[in-house]
């Protein structure tokens, strides 16, 4: 019994469609029963942007295909875009408002500190536009306001905390002014004025 229908479910890119129907075509040849599910969806799930594949048979001639798609989060600062779960995509996906930027194999840390950071500054309306991590672990904000953070290299996150405080305090007044603030220090902070 032929495969006469596929549904695909799940699709963002439209070139993903046309690479999933290629895949299932090469099966199709075996039919309905015979076509092989494990090798289709290993084939499946090996295309760029696919995170995860579930395909299954529906009586009487049909394939389904339920993708999870990788959703991009971030331009990687030497090529390519880092996804959602941390992920390095080799692709030309185009310009995304946020960067990351750190050594190799630090995407999925990189990744997770941007949602731990996001959520802190979220408290006092701010936004990151980049996040950099030096070779030497050192850590740095840009925020979409034009001022840059630099936390250094231990409790990121405490120091990240200090800051949204003195935002909420006294730094949002002046916020237009400032064109970067050091959290380096163990108990306190320096500000750069812009001129």
């Amino acid at each position: 019994m032929p495969i006469e229908t596929l549904e695909v479910q799940g699709v963002r890119h439209s070139e993903l469609s046309e690479q999933v129907l290629e895949r299932v075509l090469n099966y199709s040849d075996q039919g309905f029963f015979g076509a092989k599910l494990k090798p289709l969806q290993a084939e499946i799930e090996s295309l760029k942007w696919v995170r995860r594949a579930a395909i299954k048979r529906q009586w009487p001639n049909q394939l389904t295909v339920k993708l999870f798609e990788h959703i991009p989060l971030a331009q990687w600062a030497s090529g390519g875009i880092i996804t959602r779960s941390g992920e390095l995509i080799d692709s030309e996906e185009g310009d995304l408002p946020l960067y990351l930027s750190g050594p190799t194999d630090s995407e999925k840390r990189l990744a997770t500190m941007y949602y731990q950071m996001q959520e802190q500054l979220a408290e006092v309306s701010l936004s990151i536009q980049g996040i950099s991590l030096a070779e030497r672990g050192s850590w740095c904000l840009d925020l979409t306001n034009g001022i840059r953070i630099e936390l250094g290299r231990e409790q990121i996150l405490k120091r990240l905390g200090r800051f949204t405080r003195a935002w909420k305090a006294s730094l949002g007044r002046d916020g237009q002014r400032i064109l970067y603030v050091d959290m380096r220090y163990n108990s306190g902070l320096s500000v750069g004025w812009r001129k």
